[in-house]
């Protein structure tokens, strides 16, 4: 085992803590442990908890749980003190989300326009190249 895996997986009693993120963006500050072979997250903001047999799977679970959170508290006419400010610290995070998803889009968008422009401009691709000695040009002409 390496010297960063406990011997031990944590417990409830004492679990890890540390932070859920989507696109570097916090979502929550989190606890993980395991029960029962089932990884389990519980925000220390807010009340979401998830699980899963997959670490990996149980932090996107979270993810979604707490999006689910933010919409319903979106949704609901009246909320209480702590509803709305759950509301207001989701709003700020999931909109944090969603510029820097915008922000990877257009990234990767401007390389794919990149590759396909030099596909069309840059280097030429199609190109007639004669088997013979051309009789009117000594230019290769592009197909």
């Amino acid at each position: 085992m390496s010297s960063e895996t406990p011997s031990h997986p944590p417990t409830e009693e004492s679990p890890d803590t540390g932070r859920v993120t989507a696109f570097d963006v916090v979502l929550s500050e989190a606890e993980h442990w395991v029960e029962d072979s089932i990884h389990v997250i519980r925000s220390l903001e807010f009340d979401v908890v998830a699980g899963d047999p997959n670490f990996e799977a149980a932090v996107d679970q979270f993810g979604q749980k707490a999006e689910d959170l933010w919409t319903y508290l979106g949704e609901t006419d009246r909320l209480t003190e702590n509803e709305n400010e759950t509301f207001l610290l989701l709003s700020r995070r999931f909109h944090a989300v969603l510029r820097a998803y915008e922000q990877e889009e257009q990234r990767r968008r401007r390389r794919l326009i990149s590759v396909s422009s030099r596909l069309r401009h840059g280097a030429r691709t199609r190109q007639w190249q004669p088997l013979s000695t051309p009789s009117t040009s000594s230019q290769p002409s592009l197909v």
